[in-house]
């Protein structure tokens, strides 16, 4: 079991942060040199393809909620927008 959340990446096209299609593990939101967004769910490993992420439109109504704990935020980087 993994804990996923919602994430936005820097859009070069568009000059500005859009949100994944994809959900991530801290790890791999960190990898991908995102933002986290929002409170995660809880997931099965199987959910995870590769790198820490979900596939692309990952349904989170097919899991259950947790709160955004600590232990899964440390070492993400505060969105630009927030600082």
């Amino acid at each position: 079991m993994k804990t996923v959340y919602q994430f936005e990446v820097w859009d070069i096209s568009a000059s500005e942060y859009k949100r994944s299609p994809r959900w991530g593990t801290s790890e791999g939101i960190k990898q991908a040199n995102g933002w986290l967004v929002g409170i995660g769910v809880v997931v099965n490993d199987d959910a995870i393809e590769t790198d820490g992420l979900t596939a692309t439109n990952f349904d989170r109504r097919q899991v259950r909620r947790v709160g955004m704990g600590i232990q899964t935020t440390i070492g993400l980087q505060a969105h630009p927008e927030q600082r």
